[in-house]
């Protein structure tokens, strides 16, 4: 399983990435714009191929990075913010 903690930001994000029993095993920098999050997303799936082992915390519900989560083919996303 994959960790993913995405602290929210207006012109980038900072992502850490982590496994159970390893804790955080890598904190990143992404810019927010669409090539950034596209290949954010395809190192994820390098980490962790299977959509189902990916789980991913961010701090909002709206805006670029959560609309190509939500995409189908992406990973199973649900807001927990109401």
């Amino acid at each position: 399983m994959l960790g993913v903690g995405i602290d929210w930001a207006e012109t980038f994000h900072v992502v850490a990435l982590g496994r159970p029993g390893e804790g955080v095993v890598q904190v990143l920098r992404v810019q927010h714009d669409k090539p950034a999050l596209e290949a954010l997303l395809e190192q994820l799936r390098a980490l962790e191929p299977d959509p189902g082992e990916v789980r991913v915390v961010l701090e909002t519900r709206h805006g670029l990075l959560v609309e190509r989560c939500l995409r189908p083919g992406s990973w199973s996303c649900r807001s927990t913010l109401t």
